[in-house]
């Protein structure tokens, strides 16, 4: 799996009739069990942090994986 980031001023690609990111699908595929919250709505929260220097990005996602064999599935 080959992870790939999307750029907040342009629409990432997409591989499939929903719109979903090719990642996104990846991962799904490979974690059917994980939570994966994709809509802007319930991602926007996670776009910040404690860092006052950096500009934000806009998530393709927000993952809670389980265990960490899951972590491991997903920064690979």
């Amino acid at each position: 799996m080959e992870a790939t980031h999307a750029r907040a001023d342009r629409a990432p690609e997409t591989s499939d009739a929903i719109g979903e990111h090719p990642f996104l699908s990846d991962l799904r595929r490979q974690l059917p069990e994980l939570r994966l919250v994709t809509q802007p709505s319930d991602t926007e929260a996670y776009r910040f942090d404690e860092t006052e220097y950096m500009h934000p990005g806009v998530p393709l996602g927000v993952c809670f994986p389980r265990s960490t064999p899951d972590v491991s599935t997903i920064v690979r």
